[in-house]
């Protein structure tokens, strides 16, 4: 059998992707966020009804190209 190839040395760990999470409105509004300076919670005050809204939309708009 043939000798395992050697392991590769370690590597300091760079970031993929640097956070930057944010919390969006179905309308496409940023609510909070984004957040480049480390740990954090995001917190954002919601409304329901735009969900709702944002859902017909949607849907007035299939119908809409369907003809």
């Amino acid at each position: 059998p043939t000798p395992a190839a050697p392991r590769p040395a370690p590597r300091e760990h760079t970031a993929v992707c640097p956070g930057g999470s944010s919390i969006i409105s179905p309308s496409g509004a940023v609510l909070a966020g984004p957040n480049y300076e480390g740990k954090a919670l995001l917190a954002a005050d919601l409304d329901i009804g735009e969900i709702v809204r944002a859902k017909f939309d949607k849907i007035r708009g299939a119908r809409l190209t369907m003809f």
